[in-house]
């Protein structure tokens, strides 16, 4: 066990010793975060998920109109190659091409797993799945769940992690990574778990692992307007990863919702 401080009324420091390990510990319990969390335990580890929202609230609830595929349920001639086409397009021709081939290729893959384990996405009479337009896209090609297909995957990816009996703590704010090696000597530095502050019980928890992967979302909240919530998207993700020595890329690339409404007043 290792040692955590709390914080008690009048400022008073007490100890205490609660500590926990796992083999890989999750940061994040948007879709990304838990989808790495099936991935993990289904690859036999030992996998714990902490997180600042609570449990099934992450902002991927957020997402409204839809998820993107090349099915060709309503148009045919749509392929992977067209949608990677179309994406770079879109983005100036400044995106990775082969992240977005990957991306492309395997979405359709995606939304079938999603649909075997209880997606309710839209469909026709017929019972394909429906297929709408979204920007910049050639053919229809966004699978959708009314207007919180968001909420939907959350619904479903939550129901899987449960069933695999995942741990998710929440209300924890990561404060640092913990690593082993200094930052600029030249020795190897390995990261080994996380120091949270209980966001409820305002005492600090240290997490041991062997594995950390980041899912804490963008940084979007740092703009004003957003169309992130008060409490979430201030790009404390990206702060963690750059203290532990990460190479930052491309910050100026961030997602945000483009309708937002501006209240001016004379």
């Amino acid at each position: 066990m290792v040692r955590s401080i709390s914080v008690s009324k009048g400022n008073k420091l007490r100890t205490s010793t609660t500590t926990l390990s796992c083999e890989v510990l999750i940061i994040g319990s948007g879709s990304a975060g838990l989808r790495a969390a099936i991935e993990a335990h289904d690859a036999g580890s030992q996998v714990l998920i902490v997180s600042k929202n609570r449990k099934g609230d992450p902002h991927t609830v957020l997402a409204r109109g839809g998820i993107n595929a090349a099915l060709g349920t309503m148009d045919p001639n749509d392929n992977w190659l067209v949608h990677a086409a179309d994406t770079l397009r879109e983005g100036g021709y400044i995106a990775d091409y082969e992240k977005v081939a990957v991306l492309c290729k395997n979405a359709p893959n995606v939304i079938n797993e999603l649909v075997g384990c209880g997606a309710r996405f839209h469909r026709e009479e017929d019972g394909r799945l429906t297929q709408r337009f979204f920007g910049a896209h050639t053919y229809r090609r966004t699978c959708f769940y009314g207007d919180w297909t968001g909420k939907e995957i959350i619904r479903v990816l939550m129901d899987q992690v449960r069933r695999r009996k995942i741990r998710i703590i929440d209300n924890l704010y990561v404060m640092n990574l913990l690593r082993s090696g200094d930052l600029g000597t030249g020795e190897e530095v390995k990261i080994m778990g996380a120091l949270c502050m209980d966001i409820k019980k305002k005492c600090a928890i240290t997490f041991k692992s062997n594995y950390v992967i980041l899912a804490a979302g963008g940084y979007s909240r740092v703009y004003t307007p957003s169309s992130s919530r008060i409490f979430e998207n201030y790009g404390e993700g990206a702060a963690l990863a750059y203290d532990a020595g990460a190479d930052l890329i491309d910050m100026e690339i961030e997602n945000a919702l483009n309708i937002i409404y501006i209240n001016k007043t004379s």
